[in-house]
């Protein structure tokens, strides 16, 4: 039973190491400078709304994934309101 904990947790560890296969694409008008700056904006935002616990900052914990979910869909929410379209790679 263990093995296979430990597997599923390193599956999941490497596939969020890949990272998004994607980019945002610009609305017309916007550069990359205004990309930028709206990307850090988004960031944090998103660490604001979804701050990780104090005791989860060092440990790999379910309060920790969750938090990070939540960044995820506050940052990618934050984009798109601003005009941003997510183009997945293929």
């Amino acid at each position: 039973m263990k093995i296979y904990l430990i597997l599923l947790l390193f599956i999941f560890i490497y596939s969020c190491a890949s990272g998004p296969s994607g980019y945002w694409q610009r609305p017309e008008g916007k550069t990359e400078q205004q990309l930028e700056e709206d990307e850090f904006d988004c960031e944090m935002k998103a660490s604001m709304a979804a701050p990780i616990p104090a005791s989860d900052r060092y440990l790999f914990t379910a309060g920790q994934i969750s938090a990070n979910f939540q960044r995820a869909k506050y940052y990618n929410r934050c984009m798109e309101i601003k005009g941003y379209r997510w183009i997945r790679k293929e």
